[in-house]
């Protein structure tokens, strides 16, 4: 079976959710956003893997999360969170 990563970025700490392919969560946890913390809970999951998916705000720290993981070749994409909520549009 398949599984995908989400992971909501912030500063210190990042929240990272595991599901499989209907969309179950198998897993959550809370780690340091650092390259080498990410990379090494990916290497310690023991699931395939096939997609991380990284959702972060304006600040650029994002890319350096997504470049430590395509480094460790990691299938990481980022998703950039404008602050604009769609209530929030006329």
């Amino acid at each position: 079976m398949e599984y995908y990563a989400g992971i909501d970025v912030s500063l210190k700490e990042s929240s990272v959710c595991i599901v499989d392919a209907k969309g179950k969560i198998v897993r959550e946890v809370k780690v340091a956003s650092e390259p080498e913390t990410l990379v090494r809970y990916f290497d310690a999951l023991e699931l395939p893997v096939c997609r991380i998916g990284l959702e972060a705000g304006r600040e650029d720290h994002h890319r350096d999360l997504v470049a430590g993981l395509h480094v460790a070749a990691l299938p990481a994409i980022a998703q950039i969170d404008d602050g604009v909520a769609e209530l929030d549009r006329p």
